[in-house]
């Protein structure tokens, strides 16, 4: 009975989606398309950027390290929704996708690869008169690091954009 209830939910889900679309969504999306600058989240910390596709859909990907493990690298596909709010200075929406990443460290004396699998959501709040972006965002990961561990964490990053 439960998976029935999932799978009309994500049916409902998919049928509201193209209509979503249509409705305004990060103010940035129409005149710059990319946004660089600071990040952090379960997977990798360090220097952040955003590339939109189109109003709707976005990739963010965030290079650095993920302390005591090494270097990190994540990358997520977005759905970016409508606006909850705004005016002529400021806009919020909110986000979901799905995400992979992978640490290369020598933490482990076994292994030195970690790679990782993400659900993401958030918010977004964009300035209008600079073309900043503050993201705070929850993420559910499961990584492959001497067996498989599932971590729930979160992260945020501030953007400007171009």
């Amino acid at each position: 009975m439960r998976s029935f209830r999932l799978f009309f939910a994500a049916l409902a889900i998919a049928a509201a989606l193209p209509a979503l679309a249509e409705a305004t969504t990060n103010i940035h999306a129409k005149e710059h398309k990319f946004g660089l600058g600071f990040g952090g989240s379960s997977i990798a910390n360090g220097v952040s950027g955003k590339l939109f596709l189109n109003e709707s859909f976005s990739m963010q990907a965030t290079a650095g390290y993920w302390w005591p493990y090494g270097l990190a690298l994540g990358v997520d596909a977005l759905f970016e929704g409508p606006q909850f709010w705004s005016n002529q200075q400021l806009g919020l929406n909110w986000f979901a996708g799905a995400g992979a990443g992978a640490v290369i460290g020598t933490y482990y004396v076994d292994s030195s690869f970690f790679p990782s699998i993400s659900a993401v959501g958030g918010v977004s709040l964009q300035l209008a008169p600079i073309p900043l972006e503050i993201t705070a965002e929850i993420r559910p990961v499961i990584s492959i690091a001497g067996g498989t561990h599932f971590d729930f964490g979160g992260g945020g990053a501030i953007r400007y954009y171009f």
